[in-house]
């Protein structure tokens, strides 16, 4: 099912061609000048790449307000391929939306795992109707209709919503430390941030949530037992 909808998807970024580095509009060079900056020791990008949606100054310089985590992504393809002249907003969009549905594909069919349903045709139909809405019914469909500027950061912070997702419930059910599920939540949301700084506040807010999860079941414990978790020992 993944492997189906990541191809329809790369159909419709492409506009039916699967040409991912085809020309596109000025704007879908601005990231690969933004990481070009950031190796000069820069952070401003030539106004021509970000137009009116960046702040602008008379020198013909601008300075994007959009998160940086895109931009790091270009470092795979700088020795491959010439940013000035490339753009690969379609396949860095394509590849953020494609690796965020296989995580949620990957966690709904975790909890189907884990659930009690036993009757077959039941389980099928619950297979098939959740991976449909899972490619279909959430940002993603939306983010592939074109590598617009906006979609990118868009994406990467949705990529590390729903690892934070997989990683919380796979936790929570294994009954690992609580230390190391905060961990791994604070730096999903962390990365989130360079994406979307609202959605990262809200990653951080469940995070805050499992910490002090973690003191309470600490404190509930007999004094005389031993923690098992680095939180016991603070």
């Amino acid at each position: 099912m993944g492997g189906v909808f990541s191809l329809a998807f790369a159909w419709i970024i492409t506009d039916k061609t699967f040409n991912f580095f085809a020309e596109g509009d000025s704007y879908s060079y601005a990231y690969n000048y933004y990481y070009l900056s950031i190796l000069d020791g820069r952070t401003n990008v030539p106004i021509k790449s970000i137009g009116l949606e960046g702040d602008c100054l008379q020198d013909g310089t601008a300075f994007m307000y959009y998160g940086v985590g895109p931009a790091f992504l270009r470092s795979v393809f700088h020795p491959f391929v010439d940013l000035s002249q490339t753009t690969v907003a379609r396949f860095v969009v394509w590849f953020l939306v494609v690796a965020s549905g296989l995580i949620a594909q990957s966690t709904y069919f975790y909890c189907l795992q884990q659930s009690q349903i036993r009757n077959g045709a039941l389980l099928n139909a619950s297979l098939w109707l959740g991976a449909i809405a899972i490619w279909l019914a959430s940002p993603m469909l939306m983010l592939t209709v074109s590598a617009s500027i906006y979609h990118e950061p868009i994406a990467f912070a949705f990529l590390f919503m729903t690892a934070f997702i997989w990683i919380s419930i796979r936790l929570i059910h294994q009954s690992s430390s609580p230390a190391r599920l905060c961990i791994c939540a604070g730096l999903c949301a962390a990365l989130a941030l360079h994406g979307r700084p609202h959605v990262a506040i809200s990653l951080y807010m469940a995070t805050i949530l499992f910490l002090a999860w973690a003191i309470k079941n600490d404190l509930r414990k007999p004094k005389h037992e031993a923690p098992n978790n680095k939180f016991g020992r603070l």
